[in-house]
């Protein structure tokens, strides 16, 4: 025990893990290969619209993606902007950290021989490895702040390297890189562990303009994390106050101009995607894909975090840990804790206003790449805390074996397997096989791939969203099993105009018997002659319909009787329509909220529902 405890505390030990990481990462990442044998070190999907702004900017000396998408085929068709030129709704950010290595692959490429278009394999290859060397020293900071605040060299260490594996951060790393995900991690990672470390002294206008780039290099990686910037209106807070306090009106405004400096630096490092946006756009500030993509107004909050449709917690249930570790912290690092939890919080609502909450084809809840370094926090918390109490004796004494045993190992143990399931998904997932649709748990997911060995983890998936299922189930009168089928499955299709090609469904017409139990209530099923179609029947005279709906605008809501009869209608709790005259079509114009819509029929008992139809004449 005394050796083990000993090796991980020396002051080598977490250079050389690092290391070792470095290297299993890079081997995983060039030998990595999809369910068809293809390899996946080089930038795909998304990542490739990152990549094109390269070969346009450092070649050809433009943004004009014309000849980048005769090669990469615009696969998702995105539009012409206002001015004119292709279109790229993905950030400038990824390609400015990724050019020493674009621009060194390209070099290696003249001297070989290969294509000179920006796209030869030793090009893709060493823009691909930048995502692991990111990931890498992300893992390194988040490692930095947990030794320095809340844990043993030892537990800080184990804790970066469980986080890293057990949730998104390492897939990005290694079996999709080329995407934005690892810049944010390492960004966010780095700011934390500078303006923790400001604390010990005094913060001069150079730390202020470190931290101010920092900031700005992770807007540029993702211009949603400029809300971190919480972390140094905190610190601006404190240097103010404790100015005013002294009564030194020139100290101050020395404080003022510093702040001032971290602002610049924010900016200048924020530029290139001012620029991009402006060549692109016609504007400094945009959102690419349309004006309506954030939805502030309804943010799907409680979905980014338990959905079983790329939910955070479902998918990486470690993480569930990690913020119960990261609540206790609040008692001994108040400072650190609070304010990592409500820049967590601020991402959670972030996440939660896009329209495509769930992160389209995503390996779980991808989009809380920043708030890796606080879910470190917060397991080292977990970590030190069950070491602690198995090793630490008031007496002096050495602790016994089983000791250690009973009280250390299982959080230890139960991380580590969560870890490890995590990376077994991680290796048998691609682009193409990635969790894209909502109508299942993740749990069910877990068992099915992983066999025997998913079974834990399969329950620490279903613990993890148990609070929303039970929400869930009081609020629309269902069992725990209708969260995770309903939540994230959409009726009239979730294609965005100004993302995608396909235009928004207009229409959406199904028959009423093949809505699956969990979406209805007070109905039974029936066959309705000639064809002996399935539909449904009221039970009672109330019959309860559960519609998930992914946008604002107001739907017409038609139902299809087999006889005429007399229909009241309910809308979210409230009477929308009230006919007393029987007929076979209902129609009622409705406004959706954004998730779970209830549709409820008071009718006569025994009255036959045969078709549900919502039409819109708009596209959100």
């Amino acid at each position: 025990m005394r050796r083990l405890v000993a090796w991980s505390t020396h002051a080598s030990t977490p250079r050389v893990a690092w290391f070792a990481l470095l290297f299993a990462c890079t081997i995983a990442w060039a030998w990595g290969r999809t369910e068809a044998g293809e390899a996946v070190r080089a930038p795909s999907a998304d990542g490739i619209y990152y990549y094109a702004y390269l070969p346009s900017v450092v070649l050809d000396g433009d943004l004009d993606f014309a000849n980048q998408y005769e090669v990469t085929r615009n696969r998702y068709h995105l539009q012409p902007t206002p001015t004119g030129r292709e279109g790229n709704v993905f950030g400038i950010g990824p390609a400015v950290f990724q050019s020493p290595f674009f621009v060194v692959g390209h070099g290696l490429a003249l001297a070989s021989g290969s294509r000179r278009d920006g796209f030869s394999h030793v090009e893709l290859a060493l823009v691909g490895w930048a995502s692991v060397l990111a990931s890498m020293l992300a893992v390194w900071f988040a490692y930095r702040v947990a030794r320095r605040r809340v844990a043993a060299p030892g537990t800080a260490l184990a804790a970066a390297l469980l986080v890293f594996a057990g949730s998104p951060v390492v897939y990005y790393a290694v079996r999709q890189p080329g995407y934005a995900h690892p810049f944010a991690t390492l960004f966010i990672a780095w700011l934390v562990d500078r303006w923790d470390a400001s604390y010990d002294r005094e913060r001069t206008v150079r730390t202020w303009a470190g931290l101010g780039a920092l900031l700005g290099l992770a807007a540029l990686a993702r211009p949603q994390l400029a809300l971190w910037g919480v972390l140094l209106v905190v610190a601006g807070l404190q240097d103010l106050v404790a100015a005013w306090r002294r009564g030194d009106s020139r100290r101050v405004g020395k404080v003022v101009g510093r702040l001032a400096v971290a602002l610049v630096a924010a900016i200048v490092c924020f530029s290139p995607q001012l620029v991009a946006w402006r060549v692109l756009y016609g504007e400094y500030y945009t959102v690419p894909q349309g004006e309506h993509f954030m939805r502030w107004d309804a943010p799907a909050w409680s979905e980014v975090l338990f959905s079983s449709r790329n939910g955070l917690l479902p998918w990486s249930p470690l993480i569930a840990l990690c913020l119960v570790g990261l609540a206790v912290a609040t008692a001994r690092q108040s400072r650190l804790a609070v304010v990592l939890m409500v820049g967590v919080a601020a991402q959670v609502m972030a996440n939660g206003a896009v329209w495509d909450w769930w992160a389209g084809g995503s390996f779980g809840g991808r989009r809380f790449d920043s708030a890796y370094v606080a879910f470190v926090i917060g397991l080292a918390v977990v970590l030190q805390a069950a070491w602690r109490v198995a090793v630490e004796r008031r007496d002096g004494a050495r602790p016994a074996v089983a000791r250690v045993a009973v009280l250390a190992c299982p959080a230890f143990l139960v991380s580590a397997w969560l870890a490890a399931a995590n990376l077994s998904l991680v290796a048998t997932t691609s682009a193409r096989s990635v969790r894209a649709e909502g109508g299942r748990a993740a749990a069910v997911d877990l068992e099915r791939r992983l066999g025997a060995f998913g079974l834990l983890p399969a329950l620490a998936s279903r613990l993890s969203n148990l609070p929303a299922r039970v929400v869930f189930a009081l609020r629309y009168e269902t069992g725990l099993d209708a969260y995770d089928r309903v939540v994230g499955v959409h009726w009239m299709g979730e294609t965005y105009p100004g993302l995608n090609s396909r235009p928004p469904a207009q229409r959406d017409e199904r028959r009423a018997g093949d809505l699956a139990g969990p979406f209805r209530a007070g109905f039974e099923v029936v066959l309705v002659p000639p064809d002996d179609h399935r539909a449904l029947r009221t039970a009672s005279g109330r019959g309860r319909l559960l519609i998930g709906l992914n946008r604002l605008a107001p739907v017409t809501v038609s139902l299809e009787l087999a006889t005429p009869a007399a229909v009241e209608v309910v809308w979210n709790g409230e009477v929308v329509s009230s006919d007393d005259v029987g007929a076979t079509v209902h129609a009622v114009t409705v406004s959706p909220r954004r998730g779970t819509n209830v549709l409820e029929l008071e009718t006569a008992p025994g009255t036959v529902l045969l078709r549900v139809t919502l039409e819109s004449t708009s596209p959100l």
